[in-house]
């Protein structure tokens, strides 16, 4: 991602902008990911329309993360979700071993 482009919208509009921004663009993503998921045979139609929205959402998180100085705490964090998740789905794992 361009981080020079990033942080130069980011300071022109701030926090409070992009944070309602952020919100918009994440109930984007919402719809985008029904209408994919409900689609008979999802096409390049769907598929497109939720890769942009996606897009977008990871722009805004990333605008936020800058604006709040919370990469390193966000690294940490994602960092923790991830070893919690794996944990599970190994757990999930041997339950199902041993049924």
């Amino acid at each position: 991602m361009d981080k020079e482009a990033i942080e130069f919208i980011a300071d022109t509009y701030g926090l409070e902008a992009q944070m309602n921004q952020a919100i918009e663009e994440a109930a984007e993503l919402i719809v985008a990911a029904r209408k994919y998921l409900r689609a008979a045979r999802p096409g390049t139609k769907e598929r497109t329309a939720l890769v942009g929205e996606m897009a977008d959402v990871l722009i805004m998180v990333t605008q936020l993360s800058y604006l709040l100085e919370a990469d390193f705490e966000i690294g940490q964090a994602v960092v923790c979700k991830l070893e919690r998740q794996i944990n599970r789905i190994h757990k999930e794992q041997e339950e199902a071993w041993r049924a």
